[in-house]
């Protein structure tokens, strides 16, 4: 995830085991929705502070 106004990458969301698709931000920004190849659909939590694992679920 890149920090728009500091300019370098503030985070890597790791999970997907072939290529991105497809993203969509929530309308709050909270929550990223990501699709791959590998057939998977991703929910990640993207707001600042939270935990190091942003995972929150996979759809198969």
């Amino acid at each position: 995830v890149w920090d728009l106004r500091k300019k370098v990458i503030s985070y890597v969301l790791k999970g997907h085991q072939d290529t991105i698709s497809g993203m969509k931000l929530s309308p709050d920004g909270s929550y990223l929705l990501s699709n791959g190849m590998d057939d998977t659909v991703r929910i990640w939590d993207v707001k600042p502070f939270s935990p190091g694992n942003r995972l929150l679920k996979i759809f198969e």
